[in-house]
């Protein structure tokens, strides 16, 4: 995804969305939480049960929400192409 969105097709289709703006918060929050888990455990150390559950918690609702973002951007890009369209066939002259 971070291909993607900062050299990819995201940043060059949608990166005027209100959605790919909040995309970047949602995709850190994945990275962040997943790895206040991993390290630990790529590292032997002991790691509560509570602390793991409260971190999977916050990254599920995260990647909700790249999820979320994402079709946001998808909808606001279609309204974008959407009102081009119509501006392009109210000025089309008729033959």
């Amino acid at each position: 995804l971070g291909k993607w969105y900062y050299e990819g097709d995201g940043y060059k289709n949608f990166r005027n969305t209100h959605g790919y703006k909040a995309l970047e918060s949602e995709h850190a929050s994945v990275h962040s939480h997943a790895n206040l888990i991993a390290t630990p455990i790529r590292e032997k150390q002991s790691i509560a049960k509570e602390f793991v559950d409260e971190h999977i918690q916050i990254f599920e609702n995260s990647t909700k929400g790249v999820v979320r973002e994402i079709d946001n951007m998808l909808h606001e890009k279609n309204a974008e192409l959407q009102s081009e369209l119509d501006k392009f066939l109210v000025h089309k002259p008729v033959s």
